[in-house]
């Protein structure tokens, strides 16, 4: 390594240190800061005029504009009282655990690459299994986030229940309290937006099982597979958790899949 990339370096380690530094003092402090801060509108039209340069800026500078332009003008999603879209976390061992991971960057692909990583994983996954009631057999993955955990479980729920060709043929009933990311993730694996039914909830937001098998029932004469999509073990809504059980038996006397 040249002796410039080494300068550059312990100047970013500088500056690693004394971001921490003003991290740790900002989640002591938090509760003090308004949830919505209101964004000064010639900070938006300094960083709209701004033009993407030909050659890099010194990195303090970028380094004290992103503090004082970017971070600062955000919502705190992660405040005590902050209670919109999904929340951060508020701790900061997992802050510490995702800059330790990023800074050595594993390749987690498969236990060549990352033997303690891929082994860690596979640990954890089991444990969650067990507290979760599932076989021996039971595994899983970890991924980057709620989207993408319900578009591997759609992709997965499809291949297990659908040929090739009855896909076409499936129907999808979801509730009107779903995320928004199941039917994208259900445009992405291939089902159009009419296979998508919408159930209505009930007082307590969960999906209405009678209002479900009164729809199933309207269209088995016309299907042959049916999918309702669910949420992985429980179906999730705002805050409400409807029993396994009930979702277990729905499927068995209809002859539905549920994920």
């Amino acid at each position: 390594m040249n002796i410039e990339t080494q300068k550059q370096n312990r100047q970013i380690g500088m500056l690693v240190q004394d971001f921490t530094s003003q991290v740790v003092d900002f989640y002591n402090h938090m509760e003090t800061q308004p949830v919505c801060h209101s964004v000064p509108s010639e900070t938006l039209t300094h960083l709209e005029n701004q033009d993407i340069p030909s050659h890099g800026r010194p990195v303090q500078t970028v380094y004290s504009e992103m503090l004082r332009d970017v971070y600062s003008n955000t919502l705190l999603i992660q405040h005590p009282r902050s209670f919109s879209c999904v929340p951060s976390t508020a701790s900061l061992l997992s802050w510490m655990g995702d800059v330790m991971t990023n800074a050595y960057n594993p390749h987690a692909s498969c236990q060549v690459n990352a033997p303690a990583p891929d082994l860690i994983e596979k640990k954890l996954i089991r444990w969650m299994c067990d507290l979760a009631g599932y076989p021996a057999s039971g595994g899983g993955l970890f991924v980057s986030g709620g989207s993408i955990a319900n578009l591997t479980a759609l992709t997965a729920a499809r291949d297990a229940r659908l040929t090739y060709d009855e896909r076409s043929r499936a129907i999808i009933y979801v509730s009107d309290q779903t995320h928004s990311s199941v039917a994208k993730g259900l445009h992405i694996i291939g089902f159009s937006q009419e296979q998508i039914h919408i159930i209505p909830a009930d007082s307590r937001f969960c999906m209405d099982m009678d209002k479900l098998q009164a729809a199933v029932k309207k269209m088995f004469p016309i299907i042959k597979s049916l999918l309702p999509s669910l949420h992985p073990q429980v179906r999730q809504t705002q805050g409400v958790l409807i029993p396994l059980q009930i979702f277990l038996h729905f499927a068995k006397n209809m002859t539905c899949g549920f994920m």
